[in-house]
């Protein structure tokens, strides 16, 4: 994540603002891959409100990220994450 973080802060093509955004969508999804995509838990380990968290993920679209971190295992048609 460092490394990614790092990336955005150096592209000089970015506005303050999505420099920001960007980075904020990065700690979200740390979190979310953290607990298994569990909102509430990931929200509770940020220290912030589940609603806040929401606004975010859905503002953010998020759940485009959700199957990229490859942490998750389908069996019998459902997703399971280990």
């Amino acid at each position: 994540m460092k490394e990614k973080v790092f990336e955005v802060i150096t592209n000089n093509d970015l506005p303050f603002k999505e420099k920001i955004a960007e980075i904020e969508k990065l700690i979200m999804i740390d979190a979310l891959e953290r607990n298994n995509w569990v909102k509430i838990r990931a929200a509770k380990d940020l220290k912030v409100t589940y609603r806040i968290f929401n606004y975010k993920y859905q503002n953010y679209n998020l759940d485009k990220y959700k199957n990229k971190g490859g942490n998750n295992k389908k069996q019998n048609n459902k997703e399971v994450y280990v």
